[in-house]
C-alpha cells in the first residue's frame, strides 16, 4: 500500500509536474526552439492519451507487481534527455494510427457538432413561440354565465305533454329516498307542470263557455215556448168569446 502511493507521489511529479516547469521555460525563452516546442507538444498529446486509457486499464491490471514503478519508468523514459522517447513513440505508434483515422475522427465530430447545433436551434425555435396569455375568468361570472346556459338549454328543449291519467288503482305511497335531481331537469319539470296546468284551466274554460250557452240556449228556447204558449191561449180564448156572444145574438 505504502509503495503504491509512493509510485504515485513520484508519477505526479516526474511525470507531469517536472514535464511542465520544462514546457514552461522553452514557451518563455525570447527565441523558442521549435524543435523543442515540438517535442513538449508530442509528449503531452502522448500523456493526455495515457492517463484517458489508465481510468480504464488500471482497475483491470493495477493489481500486477511493479505496475506503479513500471508508469514512472515510461513516463521518465518519454522525457528523459538520451532517451527521448517521445520522438520514438510517437513517430512509430501515435502517428500513423492518427493518419490512418484522422477522416473518420473528423466527419464524426463535424456530424456531432452539427446535431448539437440543429437540436440548440430547435429548443430555442420551441422556446421561441409565443404563447396566448391566459384570461382569467372571475368566479362569480362563470357561475353565471353556467346558469344562464343551463337556463336556456332548458327553455330551447322541446316540451313533452304528459297523457291524463286516471287512477284506476289504489295508490302506492312512493319510497321515503328522494332522488336529486339536476336544476335542468327541474326547469323542464316546473315548465311541464306550468304547461299542464294553463292547459287544464284553458279545457275547464272552454267547458264553462259551453255550458254558460248551452242554458242560454235553453233559456231562449223556454221563453220563446212560453211566449207561443201565450199567445195559442190569447187566440183560443179571442175565438170563444166571439162565437158565444154570436150564439146569444140569435
Amino acid at each position: 500500500m505504502i509503495g503504491f502511493f509512493l509510485a504515485r507521489a513520484l508519477i505526479l511529479a516526474f511525470g507531469y509536474a517536472y514535464p511542465a516547469y520544462e514546457c514552461y521555460k522553452t514557451v518563455e525563452l525570447n527565441k523558442p526552439e521549435i524543435a523543442r516546442l515540438r517535442f513538449w507538444c508530442q509528449y503531452w498529446i502522448l500523456v493526455a492519451i495515457l492517463t484517458v486509457l489508465e481510468r480504464f486499464t488500471d482497475p483491470l491490471i493495477s493489481w500486477l507487481p511493479f505496475y506503479g514503478e513500471a508508469k514512472l519508468c515510461f513516463f521518465i523514459y518519454l522525457w528523459y534527455p538520451k532517451t527521448k522517447g517521445t520522438a520514438y513513440v510517437y513517430e512509430t505508434f501515435f502517428k500513423p494510427f492518427m493518419s490512418k483515422h484522422e477522416r473518420e475522427i473528423d466527419r464524426n465530430l463535424i456530424e456531432k457538432q452539427t446535431e448539437t447545433e440543429t437540436t440548440r436551434e430547435t429548443n430555442e425555435e420551441k422556446t421561441d413561440v409565443p404563447t396566448a396569455p391566459v384570461k382569467m375568468v372571475p368566479a362569480k361570472l362563470l357561475r353565471t354565465n353556467t346558469k344562464e346556459k343551463k337556463e336556456s338549454f332548458a327553455i330551447s328543449s322541446p316540451v313533452v305533454k304528459k297523457p291524463a291519467v286516471i287512477p284506476s288503482s289504489p295508490v302506492v305511497k312512493k319510497s321515503s329516498v328522494v332522488v336529486p335531481s339536476s336544476p335542468v331537469e327541474t326547469i323542464e319539470e316546473a315548465e311541464l307542470e306550468a304547461s299542464s296546468s294553463d292547459e287544464t284551466g284553458e279545457d275547464e274554460k272552454e267547458k264553462e263557455t259551453e255550458e254558460s250557452a248551452i242554458e242560454e240556449t235553453i233559456r231562449l228556447t223556454r221563453a220563446r215556448l212560453r211566449k207561443r204558449m201565450g199567445n195559442i191561449g190569447t187566440g183560443s180564448g179571442t175565438g170563444t168569446g166571439t162565437g158565444t156572444g154570436a150564439a146569444s145574438n140569435k
